[in-house]
């Protein structure tokens, strides 16, 4: 009977190599719950993996904003996925400068609860960097994610073919 040491394993330094990375990138890109075990951390990102594609999150604010579906971004305020409630904060904080609407005193309530708020959102950028904020960071300092997401929001919110670019077309 043969022992374990003297078994010996023959591995390709590139096997190794291609091993650990693959550990590396599927351990960071799992999904992450906070503490709170009814909240849903999913990961927001605008430029991520190889291809620099926005995260599933972005798409469907993204969506949201294009086809003006204004009480489902309102909604997502309450929502139990960090996620989507910082994006649709970022983005209701931006209809509002933009005079597009006012959002009720429920929900600036909540809105400012959040500013102080200790859960995270996890961010992702590139193929391998992922990082997590709480709200309270996000929103009260200039973290390079914040920063981003506000951009971001704006540049959606102000694109080209709003609907206030088509009324003032049309006079």
């Amino acid at each position: 009977m043969k022992t374990i040491n003297s078994l010996k394993l023959k591995l390709s330094p590139s096997f190794l190599i291609l091993s650990f990375l693959s550990m590396f990138l599927i351990s960071g890109m799992k999904l992450d719950y906070s503490q709170n075990t009814q909240e849903h951390r999913s990961t927001v990102g605008f430029h991520c993996s190889f291809f620099g594609r926005p995260t599933e999150s972005v798409w469907e604010m993204e969506l949201a904003i294009y086809k003006a579906e204004y009480q489902k971004i309102r909604e997502l305020l309450f929502s139990n996925d960090t996620g989507k409630r910082y994006l649709a904060v970022i983005v209701c904080e931006v209809l509002e400068e933009q005079q597009v609407f006012k959002l009720t005193h429920l929900e600036k309530a909540h809105v400012k609860g959040l500013y102080d708020s200790e859960s995270e959102v996890s961010f992702c950028a590139g193929c391998g960097f992922f990082e997590s904020y709480s709200f309270r960071d996000l929103l009260r300092e200039n973290t390079r994610f914040g920063e981003e997401a506000r951009k971001w929001a704006f540049k959606k919110v102000s694109r080209p073919n709003s609907n206030d670019n088509h009324q003032k077309l049309k006079q």
